[in-house]
């Protein structure tokens, strides 16, 4: 049984350099009535935050070339609402060191169930 998730329709930035991922992301959170834009790199990313006002990214820390981190200060200038969600197949440390910690909105594990997913678009 799912729950149900009462929210709005968001438009989401999914940055990841694994097509697989941002197709299973873009199929769940569309499913869910988001509107999606993707990114396999930091310049796609610079490029589609020029031209669009997000409400939520989920950013891959890991992009082979640069850090997700490294686009973190491109994407609070684009627009200092937007919520940033780091995806991650690592655990991370939450502790109050964390220096990401302080930029970003909250974490996702992956492998993450759709339900995951779709709560941390809506929190």
């Amino acid at each position: 049984m799912t729950k149900k998730i009462d929210a709005k329709p968001r438009f989401i930035l999914l940055v990841d350099d694994d097509p697989s991922i941002l197709t299973t992301f873009r199929f769940c959170l569309e499913a869910a009535g988001h509107r999606i834009a993707t990114a396999e790199t930091g310049a796609k990313v610079r490029e589609l935050v020029r031209r669009h006002k997000f409400d939520v990214c989920f950013l891959d820390l890991h992009l082979g070339e640069i850090s997700g981190l490294d686009l973190i200060p491109c994407l609070r200038q684009s627009s200092a609402q937007m919520k940033i969600i780091i995806v991650t197949a690592q655990q991370l440390c939450r502790s109050e060191g964390d220096p990401s910690r302080a930029v970003v909105d909250g974490y996702v594990i992956k492998p993450c169930s759709p339900e995951e997913l779709r709560l941390a678009a809506c929190k």
